[in-house]
């Protein structure tokens, strides 16, 4: 596909002698080869030309806690490591109401409200959600949708919320949430789950063509 915001998908010629994909770094930590990799292909990337420190798009606390342990394990079973962030893939038409997306298009946000979330510090306890750079939960799977780490618990690690269906609904935090019309809060993970598991559609979430009425 196209280059996305973090990562170009291709070489096409812009590395030279350099892999033709940016491939996977699942089992491997950033003194590896794999991650280099990851590094060159961000380089090129929508966002890459514009930010100078790739550091930037990993949450602090992501870094500091991903050094042992449970979360170690965790960290380095993901695919992607170059973010703690991901987009919402309403941006390439993506959906889970059957709806085609838009084969490797996006849309303008113009197509969205200025409250709608084009993007979300995601939840570290599924390497699945890191697969690639974009996520679009399925209603009612809390396990794709915001990080656990600002939950605002003790042992937070230690939730239940794999990347599925989730019954953990009442942690006091809650995470970082960017909106299309260039604003970022902390939402709480009450907010979360409450719009995604029963919040009508479209929503702040479910948001741009793909749900719109």
């Amino acid at each position: 596909g196209p280059d996305n915001w973090v990562y170009a998908t291709s070489n096409n010629g812009r590395i030279p002698g350099g892999p033709s994909a940016p491939g996977s770094a699942a089992g491997h930590d950033i003194d590896s080869p794999a991650f280099e990799r990851q590094m060159a292909f961000f380089r090129i990337s929508q966002l890459g030309t514009y930010i100078g420190d790739q550091k930037a798009l990993w949450c602090p606390k992501d870094i500091t806690t991903r050094r042992r342990g449970k979360l170690k394990d965790l960290w380095l079973a993901r695919p992607v490591k170059l973010t703690s962030y991901c987009w919402n893939g309403t941006i390439g038409g993506y959906n889970n109401i059957g709806k085609p997306s838009l084969g490797g298009k996006t849309y303008k946000t113009t197509n969205f409200n200025p409250t709608d979330w084009q993007l979300w510090e995601q939840n570290e306890l599924s390497p699945l959600n890191f697969n690639d750079a974009s996520n679009v939960p399925p209603p009612g799977n809390t396990g794709n949708g915001i990080s656990i780490r600002h939950a605002g618990v003790a042992n937070w690690w230690e939730l239940n919320n794999p990347n599925g269906q989730s019954t953990v609904d009442n942690l006091p935090g809650g995470a970082v949430v960017g909106s299309f019309g260039g604003s970022a809060e902390m939402v709480k993970w009450v907010t979360t789950y409450r719009i995604i598991n029963s919040d009508p559609l479209p929503n702040v979430l479910f948001n741009g063509p793909p749900y719109s009425r």
